[in-house]
């Protein structure tokens, strides 16, 4: 085995280094990732990948949100939306709160989607939603944002994040954390005054 002090030579000689350049998610600003031994160069300022040279790094690539064919129609899904920029209020507002929990509304009645919880939160929603096969969850929360982007003036990040709920434990489990978002953010003392909720108990969800 090499001496530290070899080993650390030799590994400072395979990479490229730069007074600046982009921090790795391993060791950002030169910092040592947890459980290993801080190394004497600053290994988070490098330039290219900073791992070995043989092993071609993947490319994170645009999350795909369509449905597969074995899960069953009607299954529930955890919905975030977030505005940009972050930290603004643009929902939680007399005005455009009252006009985004119509619109989901109006999808809800109208069987584009059939939404158990949907909670607004200054610069983002927190949504439990079915939707049907066709045209598929996609398209039919793209469509929506545009509209309140058009209606209301909503700046939304572009994509957004979903997780199909498996069981009724992890129905109840996201039910209850949406509800207590507001409390935990300091808005309201109690999860009932929190007055921007939209939550239809009509019906199941449709065989679409």
């Amino acid at each position: 085995m090499l001496p530290y002090a070899d080993y650390a030579q030799r590994r400072k000689q395979q990479f490229s280094f730069a007074p600046v350049g982009r921090a790795t998610p391993c060791a950002p600003s030169g910092k040592a990732c947890r459980g290993l031994p801080a190394l004497p160069f600053a290994f988070g300022l490098v330039q290219g990948n900073c791992y070995d040279p043989r092993v071609e790094l993947q490319i994170r690539k645009k999350l795909p949100h369509a449905i597969p064919q074995w899960v069953a129609e009607g299954s529930w899904f955890f919905i975030i939306l977030n505005c940009v920029p972050r930290g603004k209020n643009q929902l939680c507002r007399a005005d455009t709160g009252e006009a985004v929990l119509a619109a989901m509304k109006f999808n809800h009645e109208r069987l584009i989607w059939h939404c158990r919880l949907c909670l607004l939160m200054p610069d983002h929603l927190h949504a439990i939603i079915a939707f049907p096969r066709q045209p598929g969850m996609q398209i039919t929360i793209t469509n929506w944002k545009k509209f309140i982007t058009g209606k209301c003036g909503v700046d939304w990040q572009r994509d957004f994040f979903d997780h199909r709920l498996r069981d009724h434990h992890e129905l109840e489990e996201k039910t209850g954390y949406i509800f207590m978002n507001p409390v935990r953010k300091g808005l309201c003392e109690r999860a009932e005054e929190w007055v921007w909720v939209y939550r239809p108990n009509d019906r199941p969800p449709p065989r679409w």
